[in-house]
């Protein structure tokens, strides 16, 4: 059974994108729940607007609205965590803006989160299983800079050595806050945010906990990317493995520049276009 804490302070941050709020499905999943939140919960939900043009501002008493003009995640996850740490949150749910919530019960995460604080200090997030239709694509393995889905993963204490998971969904304590030097590299944008943090959390805490609840992500703009927007990402992705990976030895950087020389061949071949290979030998 668990125990009682009394009143816990989640703090959420959705990062809204080229997209009016009342399109996105976090947002509104999130409302149902923060509406249906009982006396022990108490939820603020920080949405940073990064288009201001597609959307005009949410007036609700438990949101807090933020404009910014297209920021990196890194700084948009670090200022609004500081934020809530400072006003006394005790959670962080970190979310992108297409991540479904209707599924999860946030009572019950947030009451296991402290049943296992209480109980252990070397687990500072607490993670969902995120699938896409029938797939799990968080959590996963990383090897080096490899991802690897796995077919299933129970719930419970997971070791954190190699450990991927997305950014959304995921809840950090105000401990793992405080404890990890610089929450998120703000030399990071767009991507490998999330690969950067489960690197760089491993050296602070051995393990992570998979909570019992499936979460459903779309990623259907990632399999439809238009040359444009599949260059940018590639570039963004050369970016940031180069700074996650900086300190490794010779052979791990040496082993990454093969991959993204064969990833910028690949993407020539699916794209029929070689500005891949100008992107890489830059």
């Amino acid at each position: 059974m668990s125990a009682d804490f009394g009143l816990i302070r989640l703090s959420i941050v959705v990062v809204l994108y080229k997209k009016h709020y009342a399109r996105s499905v976090a947002i509104q999943s999130l409302l149902n729940k923060i509406n249906a939140c009982g006396n022990n919960l108490l939820v603020t939900l920080h949405v940073w607007n990064n288009t201001p043009e597609y959307s005009d501002a949410l007036e609700h008493e438990d949101v807090r609205w933020y404009s910014g003009s297209n920021n990196g995640l890194s700084f948009i996850y670090n200022q609004i965590a500081k934020l809530s740490f400072d006003a006394g949150s005790d959670y962080l749910l970190v979310s992108d803006d297409d991540t479904d919530y209707e599924s999860c019960d946030l009572i019950s995460c947030l009451n296991v989160a402290s049943n296992i604080q209480a109980q252990r200090n070397d687990i500072g997030v607490f993670l969902p299983k995120i699938y896409t239709g029938n797939v799990l694509i968080s959590p996963g393995k990383r090897l080096l800079f490899l991802g690897k889905l796995l077919p299933t993963i129970a719930a419970g204490v997971h070791p954190s050595k190699n450990l991927l998971a997305i950014n959304s969904g995921m809840i950090v304590t105000r401990a793992c806050y405080l404890n990890m030097p610089s929450f998120y590299d703000e030399r990071l944008k767009f991507y490998v945010t999330d690969t950067d943090f489960f690197v760089r959390y491993q050296a602070s805490y051995k393990y992570v906990y998979v909570l019992d609840v499936v979460i459903e992500h779309d990623l259907s703009e990632l399999t439809s990317d238009s040359t444009e927007r599949a260059c940018f990402r590639y570039e963004e992705m050369i970016k940031g493995l180069k700074i996650v990976f900086e300190k490794q030895n010779l052979v791990v950087r040496l082993s990454l520049r093969f991959y993204l020389l064969f990833a910028a061949i690949k993407k020539t071949l699916i794209y029929k276009d070689s500005a891949f290979l100008r992107i890489f030998f830059r």
